[in-house]
């Protein structure tokens, strides 16, 4: 042993999120909304590029680096946001930084305008937002927490269109929302699985075309109203209960010709 060696110098302190903030280019961040215990930030981002990003702090450095790899996993799959950048700052467990959608989630923007989803615009939803939860499951990733509030729109003007809504949270499949899920789900079912997804995808554009923004429908007797092919798919998406028929899965639902027509196929 070297006696005269200096001694390895003590880890670095991250920084705080306000220099971690300024130190990367991030400017003016105010509050966007509130991810569960994650509170979700916008700022503006000084590289040039005039865009706005997302800014989720993640409070737990397991959960952080959890959502990490399963941002890292699903890179470049079409219909999910990238992610921009990933790091620690002092008193969270990290941060994930992801694009800004111009016509915010799909919630907020049914809601805004007050007129419930047209049966082509939920053909438009399921064949882009189906899209990427089947890039997602050919990676291995259950998404878990698909609802309206997790799917945004990139930009307003083109309103919900084919290419034009992505999925927005990759990190909360731990977390899922009731709401969204088969009844028993948690109570000796999974609750994180490929069918489920399939099942809170259905919910989501059922509930959109049902105009149903504050509470889920709670059967598929409620879809009875609803054009013919939309009413076929979606009631296969929303089965559920013992005896039920197996749902198809996300690649029959791409497959479906009300789908099929929506993405010019």
């Amino acid at each position: 042993m070297n006696e005269d060696a200096s001694p390895p110098p003590p880890p670095q302190e991250p920084c705080t999120l306000e220099e971690c903030l300024r130190n990367r280019g991030y400017a003016a961040p105010r509050p966007l909304r509130s991810d569960g215990n994650a509170p979700v930030y916008r700022a503006d981002d000084r590289d040039g590029s005039g865009r706005s990003v997302v800014l989720k702090l993640v409070r737990s450095a397991a959960d952080f680096a959890a959502e990490r790899r399963r941002h890292e996993r699903l890179r470049g799959a079409a219909g999910i946001v990238a992610l921009l950048d990933a790091f620690v700052a002092r008193g969270h467990g990290g941060v994930i930084v992801t694009p800004l959608c111009a016509g915010g989630d799909l919630l907020d923007f049914v809601s805004a305008r007050g007129a419930p989803l047209g049966a082509a615009e939920a053909a438009a939803l399921l064949h882009t937002a189906g899209a990427a939860v089947a890039a997602a499951h050919g990676r291995g990733t259950v998404l878990g927490d698909l609802k309206p509030e997790n799917i945004c729109v990139l930009e307003p003007q083109h309103g919900i269109a084919r290419g034009n809504v992505a999925v927005i949270d990759v990190g909360t499949a731990l977390n899922v929302t009731a709401a969204y899920q088969p009844r028993g789900a948690g109570g000796g079912q999974p609750r994180h699985s490929e069918a489920n997804d399939v099942f809170a995808l259905g919910k989501s554009i059922a509930n959109l075309l049902l105009f149903k923004l504050d509470s889920c429908a709670d059967d598929v007797a409620s879809l009875a109203a609803l054009p013919a092919p939309a009413r076929e798919l979606l009631c296969a998406m929303l089965r559920e209960g013992p005896g039920a028929q197996p749902r198809p899965s996300i690649a029959e639902v791409l497959a479906h010709p009300w789908v099929v027509a929506a993405g010019g196929g």
